[in-house]
Order: C-alpha cells, then sequence, then structure tokens
C-alpha cells in the first residue's frame, strides 16, 4: 500500500472518531426563568436533551428568579435528563412555586432515574400531588418550604444518598391515595426502600435543621391490610421512611428537627420508621428532636417504630434517640410520646437505645409516654428485642395502664432515670425481663389503681451491682411503690418457664444483695404503700435454674432480704396504724372468708360485713373486694348497687378481721313486695388486684326487709330507691341519718306497722309517765327528745317498761305501785299494808258516818278541785310531773286511798292495781250501809232518824277518783299491732285487750260504778229542788267532777 493512501485512511477514521464523539458527548447548561420564559416552558426545556448540535445534555439546571411562579402540568424527568438542579434566589426575595392546574395527575414532578436532584431556596404550594423521586443516587432539597400539599409532600423510592436541609413543611394533608407498596401515602415525606439496585450500596438519608408542623396522614388501613400489601395509608403524619430492605444497609439521620401539630389516622402521628429485612443491618439516629403536641389515631402519638423482621444475629437493626424530647403528644392506644413494636417473633436483636431524651406531658391508653413491645412472648433472652433507656426523664405523663411500658421484650435501663410526676403506673413490665442499674427515681407519682413501678405476667427484673432505686411521694390505691403480680399464665403459651420477680445480675442469694439498696419514702396507698405482691411463682422464688433461695415461707422472709429501706414515713390509710413499716408490704389473698351467710337490710340501711382474705401460706392479708348481686328466679329485673362498691379486707391488730361497713341501694325496675321483703339474691365478694383479675370470692344472702318506721322508698334522678325520712307522717318530726331513730312529737306512743305503701307508723297518746325522753347531743344538749328506734321501740318507753303503750312491767318480780302504776320491785311482805288500809278506812269511815257531822260548805269545792288537780296535771308540760305525784298523795287521802306510792306486791298487775282502787268503796258500802239501816229502823235512837250528813259527806270525798278509776278501767284504744293486724286495747295496759281475761271483771264493776256515778247526779239535782227549789252545792260539784274526769278520758283518745 501506499504511504499516502495509508495516510489518508488514517485521516479518515479519525474525521468519523472525531464525529462520532462529538454527536456522544454531554455538557450541561443553565436555563434562567425569564418574563419570556415562563417556569413551565424552562422544564419543558430541560426536557430537551439535545442542543441540536449533536450535543447531549445530561446536566441542566434552572434558575428560578424571586416572585410567584405557576406550574400548569405535571412533569416527568427521565433518566434521559441526567441532573437536575433547580435553585431559586440565594439573598433577598423568595422563588415561590405553585400548582394550578385541573388536571388529574399522580404527581406535580417525578424524577424517575435521573442522576441527581438538587432543589435549593424554593418554596413550593398548593400543590394536588407530590414531588416524586424514584431511584435516583443522589437528591438534595436545602432551604426549601412545602405547604398546602393536598396529597403528601415527597415520595422518594429507593434513592442513595438523600439530604434534606433547613427543609419547611407544614399545613399538608395525605390521603394515600397511591396505594404503591412502600410509597408515599405519610402526610409531609415519604422514604421507601424496597429491592434496592445492586448499584447502590450503604443507603442514606439525612433530615436536618427542619421543621415539619401542622401535616397529616389521613388514610386508613388496618394492620393487617397494611403488611399483606405492604401499603402504610395513614402512617407517619409528616415523615415516614419504610425501609424493608435485604440487600443493601440503610442508615438514617434525623437531627435538629422540630415536629410540631401533626397527625396521622393510624401510627406515628409525626414520624413513623420501619426498619426490616433479614440480612440487612439498617442504623436510624434522631438527634436534637423535638417532637411537640403530635397525635395519632392509634398509637406512637409522637413517633413509632415498628420492627415487621429481625436483621442478622451480628448486626441487627438499631435505632437510636439522643438528647431529643418528647412534649404532648397524644395516642389513644399505645404510646403517647414513642411506640417501638417488633410484629413477629423471631425479630431477635433489634434495638432501641433512647438517651439523654425527656418525655413531658404525653397521654396513651398504655404506655402514657414510651412503649417498649414485642408480639413475641419470650423470656429467652437470646429470642427477644432488646432495648435501652439511659438517663432520661418522664415527667407529668399519664396513662391508664403505664407511663413507660415494656411488653414482652429486654430492656436495659441504664444511667440515671428520673420518672416524676406521672399518673399511672410510672413503669409497667408485662411479660418482660428488665436490667436496672445506675440510679432509678421514682418520685411523686399516682394514679387510682396504679403503682410507680409493676411488674405483671412472669416478669422479672434483673437488679445490677451499686442499683440504687427510690421511691419518694407515690400514691395509688395499693402497692404505691412496687406491685408484683408474677404467677405462671397459660394464655401465653405454655413454653415459658416461671421466673422469680427479683434477681441478681450476678445469681447471689437474696441474703447476699448487700450492694443494692431500694428505699421508700412518704409513699401512700390503701394499703401496700411499699410493695404489694400478688399472686407470685413462690416456687420461683424458692429455687431458681441458676440459684437457689431459702424455701419462702410467707412475706416476712422477703421483707428480711438487705435490699429493704422501708422507713416509717409511708401511709396505708387503709389501717388504724397508717405508718407500719410491717403493714406497708403485703401479700395478694387466695381464699376469701366471710362471717356472714345472711344479711338482712332494707335499701340505705348500713351493715356491716366480716371479712378476712387468706394468701398462699394461710396466713391473713389484704386485699380488695368487689361487690356483686345476682338476683334470685322470683327478683329478676332488680338490681342492686353497693356504696362502696369496691372494699378493703385484711388483717385487723384487735381482731384479726378487718370489718366495713356498707350501703345497699336497690334499683326502682319493678319495686314490690316481693322485691323488697324477702330473699333477693346472692352477694358475691369478688377480691381483685390492680389488674383486676378476679382471685378469691365468698358469698352471703342478701335479704330484703322493708324500710323502717318513720321511712319510705323514695327514688332519685338514677331511679334508684332508698329509704328516706317520709315526710308525709305529722308525728315525726326529723330521721336521724343511723335510719334507725325517728324524733317524734311529746306524748306519742308510735307502732311500726309494715307497709310498703303509704305511712308505715301510727301514733297514739302515751298514757301519763309511760313514755319518756331524753337528751340527744346530735340534735340538741338542751331539749328532752322523744324518739321512736326502729331495732328497739321500747326506748321511747319510761325506764322498765315495755310493749303496747308501754304498758306492761318488763322485768319479772316486778309490778305497778298501787298509786302511780309505775314499775317497781319490792318485798312481797308490803302487801300487808292493804291490812293497814282496811282497818284505817273502816275508822274513819265509821267516825265520819256514826258521828254524823256536816262538812263545811266552802271545804266541799276545796276537796274536790284537789281532787280534780293531778288529773288536769296530767296535761301540763313533762316537767310537772314530779309536783303531780305530791298532787296525786293529797287526793289519794282525802278519797280514803293509800297516802303514798309504794309497792305492795311484786307481781302486781294493772288489773290488781285498779281493783284495789276500789276498796275505800266497797269499805264504805260495808261500813256505811248497816249504820244508814240501822237508823232507818231506829234501832240506834228511838226518836225521828236524823239528816245523813256523813253518807253525803263520803259521797263527795269519794266520788272524783271512784269515778276517774271507773272511767279509766274503761278507757280502751283500737291499737294497730306490728302485724298490722288492730283490736281494742286498755289505755293503762296496752298489752291487755279491753273485756278480756282480768280485764272482764274489772270493766263490769266500772261500767256498775259509772252508772251510779252517773245517776247519782240527777237524784241530787231532785233532792236539791224538793228543799230549796235551788241547785245546790253538792249538785255542782257532782257535775264537775264527773265532767273533768270524763274529759279527761275523751282528750286521751
Amino acid at each position: 500500500m501506499q504511504p499516502e493512501k495509508v495516510k489518508s485512511g488514517y485521516a479518515c477514521l479519525l474525521l468519523m472518531f472525531h464525529l462520532t464523539w462529538a454527536k456522544y458527548s454531554a455538557s450541561c447548561r443553565t436555563i434562567t426563568v425569564t418574563d419570556s420564559l415562563n417556569l413551565q416552558q424552562a422544564i419543558e426545556r430541560l426536557l430537551t436533551t439535545d442542543d441540536g448540535n449533536g450535543t447531549v445534555i445530561n446536566c441542566t439546571s434552572i434558575e428560578v428568579p424571586p416572585g410567584e411562579h405557576i406550574l400548569s402540568s405535571q412533569t416527568l424527568f427521565t433518566a434521559e435528563v441526567g441532573a437536575v438542579e433547580i435553585r431559586g434566589p440565594s439573598g433577598k426575595g423568595n422563588a415561590s412555586v405553585m400548582c394550578h392546574y385541573d388536571v388529574e395527575s399522580n404527581y406535580t414532578w417525578y424524577f424517575g432515574e435521573v442522576t441527581s436532584v438538587k432543589i435549593n431556596n424554593i418554596q413550593f404550594h398548593e400543590c394536588p400531588r407530590p414531588l416524586r423521586i424514584d431511584t435516583v443516587a443522589d437528591v438534595e432539597l436545602t432551604n426549601c418550604s412545602f405547604r398546602y400539599f393536598t396529597e403528601a409532600v415527597l415520595d422518594m423510592f429507593n434513592c442513595h444518598n438523600v439530604r434534606l436541609s433547613s427543609v419547611t413543611i407544614e399545613h399538608n394533608r395525605g390521603s394515600g391515595i397511591s396505594d404503591v407498596s412502600y410509597r408515599g401515602n405519610t402526610g409531609g415525606a415519604s422514604f421507601g426502600y424496597n429491592n434496592v439496585p445492586q448499584r447502590f450500596n450503604a443507603l442514606y438519608l439525612s433530615i436536618s435543621d427542619s421543621v415539619f408542623r401542622n401535616n397529616s396522614a389521613t388514610g386508613f388501613l388496618t394492620s393487617t391490610e397494611a403488611f399483606s400489601r405492604r401499603v402504610y395509608t395513614g402512617r407517619g403524619g409528616a415523615v415516614g421512611v419504610f425501609a424493608n430492605e435485604s440487600r443493601t444497609n440503610i442508615s438514617v439521620v434525623l437531627s435538629n428537627c422540630l415536629f410540631e401539630a401533626n397527625s396521622a389516622r393510624s401510627f406515628g402521628g409525626a414520624v413513623y420508621i420501619l426498619p426490616g429485612g433479614r440480612t440487612s443491618s439498617h442504623n436510624v439516629q434522631v438527634l436534637d428532636s423535638r417532637f411537640v403536641s403530635n397525635e395519632a389515631g392509634t398509637s406512637g402519638g409522637g413517633l413509632q417504630v415498628t420492627f415487621p423482621t429481625a436483621g442478622p444475629r451480628n448486626s441487627p437493626h438499631l435505632v437510636t434517640f439522643v438528647n431529643c424530647s418528647f412534649t404532648n403528644n397524644t395516642a389513644p392506644f399505645n404510646g403517647g410520646g414513642m411506640y417501638i413494636s417488633s410484629i413477629r417473633r423471631g425479630a431477635v436483636g433489634n434495638s432501641v437505645d433512647i438517651q439523654s431524651s425527656n418525655f413531658t406531658g404525653n397521654n396513651a391508653t398504655y404506655g402514657g409516654a414510651l412503649v417498649l413491645k414485642s408480639f413475641a412472648f419470650s423470656l429467652d433472652n437470646s429470642s427477644l428485642a432488646n432495648h435501652q433507656v439511659s438517663d432520661c426523664m418522664f415527667v407529668r405523663n399519664s396513662g391508664v395502664s403505664g407511663v413507660v411500658s415494656v411488653w414482652f421484650v429486654s430492656a436495659y435501663f441504664r444511667g440515671s432515670n428520673n420518672l416524676t410526676e406521672n399518673y399511672g403506673n410510672a413503669l409497667q413490665v408485662i411479660g418482660s425481663v428488665v436490667h436496672l442499674s445506675g440510679q432509678m427515681t421514682f418520685l411523686n407519682n399516682s394514679g387510682e389503681d396504679d403503682s410507680a413501678f409493676q411488674l405483671l405476667s412472669f416478669s422479672q427484673a434483673v437488679l445490677g451491682t451499686g442499683l440504687i432505686i427510690s421511691f419518694i411521694g407515690n400514691s395509688g390505691r395499693f402497692g404505691a411503690g412496687i406491685y408484683v403480680e408474677n404467677q405462671y399464665d397459660s394464655a401465653v403459651g405454655g413454653s415459658y418457664p416461671s421466673a422469680c420477680f427479683l434477681r441478681h445480675e450476678e445469681y447471689k442469694a437474696p441474703e447476699e444483695w448487700e450492694d443494692i439498696t431500694v428505699r421508700f419514702s412518704e409513699n401512700r396507698a390503701i394499703l401496700a404503700s411499699n410493695l404489694y405482691l400478688s399472686r407470685l411463682d413462690w416456687e420461683a422464688c424458692s429455687s431458681s435454674f441458676h440459684y437457689t433461695f431459702k424455701f419462702l415461707k410467707n412475706r416476712d422472709d422477703i421483707i428480711s432480704w438487705p435490699i429493704w429501706e422501708l422507713g416509717d414515713s409511708n401511709v396505708n390509710t387503709g389501717y388504724s396504724d397508717p405508718t407500719s413499716p410491717r403493714l406497708a408490704v403485703q401479700t395478694s389473698v387466695k381464699t376469701l372468708i366471710t362471717g356472714n351467710t345472711t344479711v338482712r337490710a332494707w335499701p340505705g340501711l348500713r351493715y356491716t360485713i366480716v371479712m378476712a382474705g387468706i394468701d398462699q401460706y394461710n396466713t391473713s392479708t389484704t386485699a380488695l373486694a368487689r361487690l356483686h348481686f345476682r338476683p334470685n328466679n322470683a327478683t329478676q329485673g332488680i338490681g342492686i348497687r353497693f356504696t362502696p362498691e369496691v372494699i378493703i379486707i385484711g388483717p385487723d391488730p384487735t381482731s384479726g378481721l378487718l370489718t366495713k361497713h356498707f350501703t345497699v341501694y336497690h334499683e326502682i325496675e319493678n319495686i314490690s313486695s316481693k322485691t323488697i321483703a324477702g330473699p333477693l339474691g346472692h352477694v358475691i365478694l369478688q377480691s381483685l388486684d390492680t389488674t383486676t383479675i378476679e382471685v378469691g370470692s365468698a358469698k352471703f344472702v342478701l335479704e330484703g326487709v322493708l324500710c323502717p318506721a318513720g321511712y319510705t322508698l323514695l327514688t332519685d334522678s338514677t331511679k334508684s330507691s332508698t329509704c328516706g325520712c317520709d315526710e308525709d307522717i305529722p308525728e315525726v318530726l326529723l330521721c336521724k341519718e343511723d335510719q334507725e331513730t325517728v324524733v317524734i312529737k311529746p306524748g306519742k306512743w308510735g307502732v311500726y306497722v309494715p307497709t310498703n305503701k303509704g305511712p308505715n307508723m301510727e301514733f297514739y297518746t302515751c298514757p301519763a309517765g309511760y313514755c319518756s325522753c331524753r337528751r340527744d347531743p346530735e340534735i340538741s344538749n338542751d331539749t328532752c327528745i322523744y324518739s321512736y328506734v326502729h331495732s328497739d321501740p321500747d326506748l321511747q318507753c319510761s325506764c322498765g317498761r315495755t310493749g303496747i303503750l308501754c304498758g306492761e312491767c318488763s322485768s319479772k318480780g316486778e309490778g305497778v305501785s298501787a298509786l302511780l302504776n309505775e314499775c317497781v320491785s319490792c318485798s312481797n311482805i308490803s302487801a300487808l299494808l292493804i291490812l293497814a288500809l282496811v282497818l284505817a278506812d273502816v275508822a274513819v269511815l265509821l267516825a265520819i258516818t256514826v258521828l254524823n257531822l256536816p262538812l263545811p260548805s266552802w271545804i266541799i269545792p276545796f276537796i274536790i278541785y284537789i281532787q280534780l288537780a293531778p288529773i288536769v296535771g296530767l296535761y301540763f308540760p313533762p316537767s310537772f310531773i314530779q309536783v303531780g305525784k305530791y298532787l296525786y298523795y293529797v287526793a289519794s287521802a282525802s278519797s280514803f286511798y293509800f297516802v303514798y306510792d309504794f309497792c305492795l306486791y311484786g307481781g302486781l298487775s294493772p288489773e290488781m292495781a285498779y281493783f284495789l282502787r276500789y276498796l275505800p268503796l266497797l269499805l264504805a258500802i260495808v261500813t256505811c250501809v248497816p249504820v244508814l239501816i240501822c237508823r232507818s229502823t231506829r234501832v240506834v235512837s228511838k226518836r225521828r232518824p236524823p239528816s245523813s250528813h256523813g253518807v253525803w259527806s263520803v259521797v263527795l270525798l269519794m266520788y272524783t277518783n271512784i269515778v276517774h278509776t271507773a272511767l279509766t278501767v274503761l278507757h280502751c284504744h283500737n291499737i294497730t299491732n306490728t302485724q298490722g293486724d288492730s283490736s281494742a286495747r286498755w289505755f293503762v295496759n296496752g298489752n291487755q285487750e279491753c273485756f278480756a281475761g282480768s280485764h272482764i271483771l274489772l270493766a263490769l264493776v266500772s261500767m256498775v260504778v259509772v252508772v251510779a256515778a252517773g245517776g247519782l247526779i240527777p237524784v241530787c239535782f231532785i233532792l236539791s229542788l224538793g228543799h230549796s227549789n235551788k241547785v245546790t252545792s253538792v249538785t255542782v260539784v257532782l257535775i264537775l267532777a264527773c265532767m273533768t274526769t270524763t274529759g279527761d278520758i275523751l282528750l286521751t283518745w
């Protein structure tokens, strides 16, 4: 070949190579938005990758000047465009980009596998769809803001290196319409990873110095739907990181960020993190960030981390929080501040490390501040997720069940952790092993049924050497310091061994734990202010797989462990000795014993239940018990409400049993006599612990009783019925709080008439001196009060009296006194005084009759008035009784009866006493009649018979008292008894039926006396008219005496 041809061929090859290189070489360019080239046009120009001269453009920058710029359509950036940079002004002025178009779209901008994306100094707002960035090597967003997006903001998927700095994302909403696995659906920014291309390794996501405020993820999918479809709708109100990637490790750093007022309908009110992958090791760090007032619709009010799978055993997934704060975040279920969960069993070694962080004012049902939870039930440390909390503060959080809740995981509390002023169980451990070291302080935590540190369901606390735990000022119902319920629970499977609730990290026996201190000070509970031990697995605490305890006989063996500093400043309000250190530690009840078999009570009556609680060592212990009512077949439809519904039982230093009073309320349904009185059903006393698990029961029969005297069934606004004071009974002035006593009008005797309808008391005038009053300091110290006591009606009677109208003397050997019918005891020898009365009366009567001396006219009215005075005095105030009895003495002497009131015979009845009152009349008849007969037949004198002045004098002296006696004998009342039957009863002795028994003869004599006394008045009237045509003073006196005595009787009816 000729040299020229060779040279020429070489030149052609060079030319062809040059042309080819020129055609396929790439270069960068800058497009500036101007008045003549708007942003949308600039983007369309950017999509043109050929400059027309054969040069491929794969690096484009768009410079956006200050001002408002409108995107009129969605834009797809494909791999051909290479690197994309959109930047606004870095100095004065803002470049604002607004989406303003009606066309339905799936995205605003879609960057698909471009080389890199950089967006700086741009403010986006009011866009209907997110910016999607898919499989991009480098993503950088700096000094940008995103506001008022209606379907999330950022959706990044499988991007290699992502950096967000000084970004503000606020007022955006994500409803989750994409329905694509591991994509979008958060309220703000979503970062998804799954099957990352092999060209990417060591993925990195950084979000720093950014603000996420008022974003919401409003969509909803159940957990089953989400994890089966990998669509995590409604998770992460501000940020969602879905890293279910097994081939490539991912590092995520969130630093110096503010998450405020974000919400998610499901999980993670502000942030949701999903680190998953069995062969990868993901590392998430949240540093120096604040979570404020975020809310989740289910769990994780501030943040949620969910481990769906485990990482490698030697390099698991790790999420770290350093110097973060969670304030006022809420969730209705788990983790008001933070929720950490491991979904499947085998999430081996995945861990969360929380360091130097503060949780304040967060709220949730379970774990108001923090939940560390696994759904793998095991006590095998090798199969548990391991988490760590160190140097953290938990202040004023609240949770119904736990403020910090540890569920079926292994957790380490190191350094100095402080739980202060929380409401709920400050630290609740369920089915878990917690390792405690350093210092743990539980200060001023409170809750109705809660304790500061709660160990449930075979949980165990491993105590590190040098550990100091302080329980100060905590309060709860019981177990204010520590509550332990540590029995084996078959509900979680049969392959998990029980464990003692405490062990030393070096497996020392408890008596060798001098290097650990657990102190209690100023804690307050109803019982067990320091430590409550409920259903321990005592065998596990007696012998372990790793060490041997001495056999535990009772709670005193645990109290003797050297770790405890119980102190005497703790208060147990359920005991008479509230500060006893021994009472500050209690065991739970295994068996309940009640001393009641049947309780009879009306609605509202306070009655005593005697109970004892026996623990598993058959020693008396403490417990709470709830009262349930179970009606019988005849009382279906009614309900019983107890106050209090929950009671304390336990040892009492004096009796060994603790007794309490309870008030029973009957529901208004189907109230009738059969549902108020008689057996109603059984009352079940069920002992409870703070987890409301029923552990022992006892029962007794509840028998209903009608309302007591003076009360009636009242119904309140809640349709509950109880016995209250019956204001429709005029004689009832006041009802006392004991529901036994009613204050009644003076001088009245009351009787209880059982009824469920209308007034249940009837009142009658009480015989003078029979009823008594008493001073009652609860009502008045100055006034003597008449009252009726339902359980002891005879308390209304004077001392020694009982029965109807207080008419009977209660004690054997007592009789009534001769004059005043008082109940007294005496020697039967006093009956000889009757002979003295007979002799004296006969002598006086003979003297008056034989001498036949007329009484001066002025003395007759005087004597009659003296005899009427004690009768009239019966209606004077009770204080007059002491003076009135002396009038009785004078009146009695003037009518030839005993001049003093004394006992004649020990068994003297009122009937016999009243027969004795007729003795002067009988003697007068026996004495005067023969004298009158002798005079009329001139046996004594042959002269004309003299006048009978002596006989009239005797009649006048005896008339008043004899008539009063006769009328009193005939004085009867129709009285209703407690069975509701009525009968005529003698006023003087209400236990005696009128005209029956011993009253018949007395009544017949009295009727004769009344007829004779009544007939004497017209006789005197006729005789007086026959002599002087005037009514004599004798007739007037007789009429006055008869009217007065009759009036006395009528007034008592």
